[in-house]
């Protein structure tokens, strides 16, 4: 026992390790970053801001998508039916659970929203990963066809925000 409290006191205790300025200003940058996303996502106006950006993007990617299977030109669809139909599921177990915590009495009524945003992402899903993948393997389009998809899905975007806000109202 002896032994062994000699070699732990022999061990040097709070080396400081050197590290070099250029990983200190890189590791000082990231945390400007850091800051300034924390406060544009803290106000409504970034929140919304980051949410008509996603939604835009999900929506164009899902014009291009749409798109290529009107022209027959994706390819390898079957492959990737799996994947969606997993998210597919996810998305139904989730809106489920997200429904239930507001302990509506009605379950026909739950089941039938349910079933219709599952349907819905399902859809939106599936078109917008063949839309990503058409873009990655090249799709040819000119900028201004791309400008002209990412004003539908910003026009999507406006709409969706617009029914999930108001859907209460029409049901």
């Amino acid at each position: 026992m002896k032994g062994f409290r000699k070699k732990r006191r022999a061990r040097t205790v709070g080396v400081k390790i050197d590290i070099p300025k250029k990983i200190k200003g890189v590791v000082k940058g990231i945390r400007e970053i850091t800051k300034l996303v924390n406060k544009v996502g803290s106000s409504k106006l970034g929140k919304n801001g980051v949410q008509v950006i996603f939604f835009t993007l999900v929506f164009t990617l899902a014009a291009v998508g749409l798109v290529g299977l009107i022209n027959g030109q994706n390819t390898g669809s079957d492959g990737r039916l799996g994947f969606y139909v997993l998210f597919s599921s996810v998305v139904f177990i989730v809106t489920i659970y997200s429904i239930e915590k507001t302990k509506r009495k009605n379950a026909m009524d739950i089941m039938k929203v349910v079933i219709a945003i599952t349907i819905f992402g399902f859809v939106l899903v599936s078109l917008s990963g063949e839309g990503l993948v058409r873009i990655v393997q090249g799709t040819g389009y000119t900028l201004q066809t791309y400008l002209y998809l990412v004003t539908g899905g910003l026009l999507c975007s406006g709409v969706g925000w617009w029914v999930i806000r108001h859907w209460k109202e029409y049901t």
